[in-house]
């Protein structure tokens, strides 16, 4: 199980890497109403990754999966927020 999330998990990071390239691109294409849409639809997306309450699995199933435990997936989910989300709003502003 945790080779095979781990495998899911490197795919996941190369769509998300290749989101970011798409973003950097197409962002300077944008006129303001379309920035502040973008701007718009990535706060509502954030807002929910920091509203994350947990997937409530037992220890077993986190030693199993390989999955973070909750607080783990919060720290995580406010870091990613603050290092990279945050910063690519405001550039939309």
């Amino acid at each position: 199980m945790r080779r095979l999330l781990g495998q899911i998990a490197n795919d996941e990071l190369g769509h998300a890497e290749l989101s970011w390239e798409l973003h950097a691109w197409l962002v300077p294409r944008l006129n303001a109403d379309e920035r502040l849409a973008v701007r718009a639809a990535g706060l509502r997306k954030a807002a929910a990754m920091l509203a994350f309450e947990g997937h409530g699995l037992d220890a077993k199933a986190l030693a199993q999966t390989g999955l973070a435990r909750d607080l783990e997936v919060r720290g995580q989910m406010r870091l990613l927020f603050e290092e990279l989300w945050a910063p690519a709003l405001e550039r939309l502003a």
